[in-house]
């Protein structure tokens, strides 16, 4: 009995090494945990040398349980640096959703512009403006009502060829005059200002 044992002791003891490099079945590593233990820092971790004297030792399931543990944590390192990033996105997207917003509300587009000035109208006045000018054929024309007065050319000597002067004068009533004028002129001039502006579009610089 005590031979019979001993030869299958053996037996198993051949057959392990076997065992430990049985084919990986495909698996779930379990359901997931918020909370989970993540490696303190990102990975990449070093790797195991090969070492012949050792490899072919049978694997104890606390050595698999930490070495699988390890490896889940490095996963979840790197989840949580997923997790953060997309944190850091969904609030640079809630930034610039608020500055869209933004220039919607309450900065002017081109159709609003053109709209707003499109019917304005602008009104002012002036003073103390100066006027400058020249003119040339302007036609007078008029009555004049009064006495006008100025000379004649008479005989102003008994006996003497030679023509002089003499004074005239003579009742104006609704006389009416005719001429041309010509020259410069210059002075002073104040009002007011009217009209209406119109825009058909502008660009942004």
């Amino acid at each position: 009995m005590k031979k019979i044992f001993g030869i299958s002791l053996i037996g198993m003891l051949a057959a392990l090494p076997m065992v430990a490099a049985a084919e990986v079945v495909p698996g779930d590593p379990g359901s997931t945990a918020a909370g989970a233990a993540a490696a303190n820092s990102a990975p990449k971790y070093a790797l195991a040398e090969a070492d012949s004297a050792v490899d072919s030792n049978v694997a104890t399931a606390g050595y698999v349980k930490g070495a699988y543990n390890a490896a889940i944590k490095g996963i979840n390192a790197v989840q949580n640096e997923i997790d953060s990033a997309t944190t850091a996105l969904n609030s640079a997207n809630s930034a610039l959703s608020a500055v869209q917003s933004s220039l919607t509300s309450n900065y002017a587009t081109q159709s609003g512009v053109v709209n707003t000035v499109k019917a304005a109208t602008t009104s002012g006045s002036f003073t103390g403006a100066t006027v400058a000018g020249n003119f040339s054929s302007a036609a007078i024309t008029g009555t004049v009502t009064g006495t006008a007065s100025g000379t004649i050319p008479a005989m102003t000597t008994w006996g003497s060829s030679s023509v002089g002067t003499a004074p005239a004068t003579a009742a104006l009533s609704g006389t009416t005059i005719s001429g041309s004028a010509a020259g410069s002129m210059t002075g002073t001039a104040s009002g007011t200002t009217s009209g209406s502006v119109t825009v058909s579009g502008y660009s942004a610089s």
